[in-house]
């Protein structure tokens, strides 16, 4: 029996093993695919960040049993360590495997990484049965603070009757609404075109009032859905288009990443029946879980309307821990 470290020189470089580890995870986040952490590159490229990966994955006999994936961002001097914009890092593990000399190998290098960090260093894991990791357990012990991430996730086995009845009961008129008005369509690796992305892009950039990100980040998004990592819905309202939104794929769970809407008539429920179409598509592909996003329960009133909007799709708020350095 062998085992080795193998450090992830770039994104290119995460090897087909190690997704099927992050597959073998319950509940995988969409956040850690490839075509997403090159998206979020761009993103932090373009905020002037100079980006470092510093990813490694511990082997037995070339099999990955535990790995981190995460990224040194640069800026002013300032080095932090997290997945690119804000993203946590994200530790993998098959804990059937992970043996004491694993473990040590892993954290070896685990503890070199945060002595070279002189920002925050920002990690996140899901809380499985009420457990945490070793990994989490080793932060705590060195100092690191705990918080709560909360997001609302929605479990795609269930029937779809069943699926309807979970819906908050206002918001079944006002998808219904949207179904009967607006002509919706899907778009995905089968009937794509950058087209479709431009009036996206454009949209976004009206209700924004600016230009917000990078030319090539809309292409990216692009290539995402011709490769199956994503897909779009659009909604027309009288032939303008007046809501999209952009969900991403991986491995089994499908998330709410993005969108725009027409603020004219933001009096009309526009985006209530993109969202609901979107996650029977999810559905329909197979997709365990749909994750419509962030849960938060103190703050801004904008903020915490949009969790609610989030929240009524029905589903489970599920609880993440956050540890920083």
């Amino acid at each position: 029996m062998t085992i080795t470290k193998k450090l992830i020189e770039s994104i290119e470089d995460i090897g087909e093993e190690l997704l099927c580890l992050t597959r073998e995870q319950y509940y995988q986040c969409n956040a850690y695919s490839k075509a997403s952490l090159n998206y979020r590159k761009n993103i932090a490229l373009d905020n002037g960040f100079s980006c470092l990966n510093g990813s490694y994955v511990i082997c037995i006999d070339d099999n990955p049993v535990i790995a981190l994936i995460g990224i040194k961002t640069e800026k002013d001097g300032v080095v932090n360590f997290n997945a690119y914009s804000g993203r946590p890092c994200l530790v993998v593990i098959n804990h059937y495997k992970l043996s004491a000399k694993v473990r040590k190998l892993f954290f070896d290098e685990f503890n070199s990484l945060i002595e070279s960090i002189n920002g925050f260093f920002h990690y996140r894991e899901p809380l499985v049965n009420g457990g945490v990791s070793v990994v989490a357990k080793h932060l705590l012990s060195i100092g690191g603070k705990a918080s709560q991430f909360y997001t609302q996730v929605i479990d795609l086995e269930i029937e779809e009757l069943e699926l309807k009845r979970s819906i908050r009961k206002s918001f079944k008129s006002l998808i219904n609404w949207g179904s009967r008005e607006l002509n919706i369509a899907i778009r995905t690796s089968e009937n794509i075109s950058f087209k479709d992305v431009e009036l996206f892009r454009e949209l976004h950039y009206i209700e924004s009032g600016k230009r917000t990100r990078s030319e090539e980040s809309w292409k990216m998004q692009y290539d995402m859905i011709k490769n199956d990592n994503a897909f779009l819905v659009t909604g027309f309202f009288n032939s303008e288009i007046v809501a999209v939104g952009f969900f991403v794929l991986s491995g089994n769970s499908c998330y709410y990443g993005a969108s725009a809407s027409c603020r004219d008539l933001f009096q009309k429920p526009l985006f209530h029946s993109i969202m609901w179409t979107a996650i029977m598509h999810a559905k329909k592909i197979n997709c365990r879980w749909f994750e419509t996003g962030e849960q938060v329960y103190q703050g801004e009133k904008k903020i915490l309307d949009i969790g609610l909007f989030k929240s009524g799709f029905g589903g489970d708020t599920k609880l993440f821990l956050d540890i920083n350095l």
